[in-house]
């Protein structure tokens, strides 16, 4: 395993699951065509869009507070995720990347490796940021706070097709606090344990259950529909909702 090297301050990006996702269309979305990696120009193109977002959203506000960003993660297997390393790579950051067999695995077996891993490899990191590969961030992450004590999750309307409450929370991004990464993953060898479950949503329940306080949402927007953090570029619907948003971020950054 790479052992990041020590800073002063440090972030760690972890990264997970499926890489270069189908585009899909239609109504409902197939869900078998949700989950692979495919080949074409579309989820190419449509990846490096994604990359794009989480430099610029996530990655560069804590360049700019000056801190050293790692790059860790475990990802499915796929012919194509050397140019995600070469994305990262060019950027000049720490990278640490492993691919790993779909193979009797799951949405939230796969968690666990990847926060385990990131965890020993950079231990005195004050942040994990745990993300989907195939999400689109449209604005910066939110730094008004200190987060080391703080598990973070996506709050109503952080993104497209919010969760509601009753169903519990979205599950495509976690920031973890340095002081909080062995509570967050007690909380995620539980989730695991429960046969039944594939998912996340239902996390925040078994941390309130626990009497864990040091939660906190973000990025909460009640009643615009249309403000959100980040999306699901490769579903369809999308292009036409943020046509305007999505042209001006593809000329910003010259894709």
């Amino acid at each position: 395993m790479l052992l990041f090297s020590m800073c002063d301050k440090s972030i760690t990006i972890v990264l997970r699951g499926d890489s270069f996702r189908k585009v899909v269309h239609g109504e409902p979305f197939p869900e078998s065509d949700m989950k692979k990696s495919d080949k074409s120009c579309d989820a190419e193109s449509n990846q490096i869009f994604c990359l794009n977002s989480i430099y610029n959203f996530i990655i560069l506000p804590y360049i700019e507070r000056k801190y050293s960003i790692n790059i860790s993660g475990i990802i499915y297997e796929f012919e194509k995720n050397a140019l995600i390393r070469s994305f990262f790579l060019e950027k000049g950051l720490n990278i640490d990347i492993r691919e790993i067999s779909r193979n009797n695995t799951n949405q939230v077996t796969t968690f666990i490796s990847a926060f385990e891993h990131a965890a020993l490899a950079a231990p005195d990191s004050e942040l994990f940021i745990i993300l989907r590969l195939d999400q689109t961030f449209m604005k910066r992450i939110p730094l008004e706070s200190t987060l080391i004590n703080k598990i973070c999750y996506p709050g109503n309307g952080c993104c497209s097709g919010a969760w509601i409450p009753k169903y519990g929370i979205a599950d495509h991004i976690f920031v973890v606090g340095n002081q909080m990464v062995d509570v967050f993953m007690e909380a995620l060898k539980v989730c695991c344990e429960k046969s039944d479950i594939n998912h996340l949503h239902n996390i925040l329940t078994y941390l309130e259950s626990t009497q864990i306080s040091n939660t906190l949402p973000f990025w909460f927007s009640a009643t615009d529909t249309t403000d959100h953090f980040y999306i699901d570029l490769q579903r369809s619907g999308h292009e036409e909702q943020y046509a305007e948003r999505l042209k001006e971020l593809t000329k910003m950054w010259d894709l």
